[in-house]
């Protein structure tokens, strides 16, 4: 009786997949061999936006996304130039660049910020630097420090709550304790900066 009552619940709470909005998208690198074929009825695609961040099938491409990040800073920068204009103080004008632009920037950065500084982040400086030197920010500010201080937050989160949904990713405890470590995790061997530098690595690396 009780498996006929979880067969009917199964077909009563079934989901229907809206074949209208699901994609595909095949994340790789540099390869010669073909990509697999695209699944039957479902589109694919080279981008996705997934939870305000848009991911490549690149995984070391953050064009898309740095685009968009620099587009809409840039367009709510008028608004504090016109503050400006209008006689805002220095102060009132900080807390408008903390709270229109700053936010931006800063959003889902421990996911992207593992994107190359030359190429990407460098972009976010760069900005920062223009933005001090005409009066929009009350100091200099640098997208490192902030990415090292949004790490440092969930890090803390991840490794204090044994419930966190991120717990799985972290690596296994050591064995042996040599000298004294800001965590007690394994540190994965490295091969590549690009893998050093995703969320989890860098902080086993950065908060030893």
């Amino acid at each position: 009786m009780e498996t006929n009552n979880i067969k009917i619940w199964a077909e009563t709470n079934r989901m229907n997949l809206n074949l209208k909005k699901t994609w595909e998208m095949v994340i790789h690198g540099k390869i010669s061999r073909p990509l697999p074929e695209p699944l039957p009825m479902i589109t694919r695609k080279s981008w996705l936006k997934i939870l305000g961040v848009t991911f490549q099938e690149n995984p070391t491409m953050w064009d898309l996304q740095m685009n968009e990040l620099m587009s809409r800073a840039c367009s709510r920068l008028y608004i504090i130039r016109t503050c400006k204009y209008y006689g805002f103080s220095s102060k009132e004008l900080d807390l408008l660049f903390h709270s229109l632009i700053l936010s931006i920037l800063v959003f889902g950065i421990e996911v992207w910020g593992c994107a190359s500084y030359s190429k990407y982040l460098s972009q976010i400086d760069k900005f920062l630097k223009r933005s001090y030197k005409y009066g929009y920010l009350a100091q200099e500010l640098s997208i490192v420090d902030m990415l090292n201080n949004k790490d440092r937050v969930l890090w803390k989160k991840i490794t204090t709550d044994p419930n966190h949904a991120l717990k799985t990713l972290l690596p296994p405890r050591r064995q042996l304790e040599l000298r004294d470590r800001g965590h007690k995790y394994e540190l994965p061997r490295v091969r590549t900066q690009r893998f050093k530098r995703v969320f989890v690595n860098r902080c086993l690396f950065n908060f030893i």
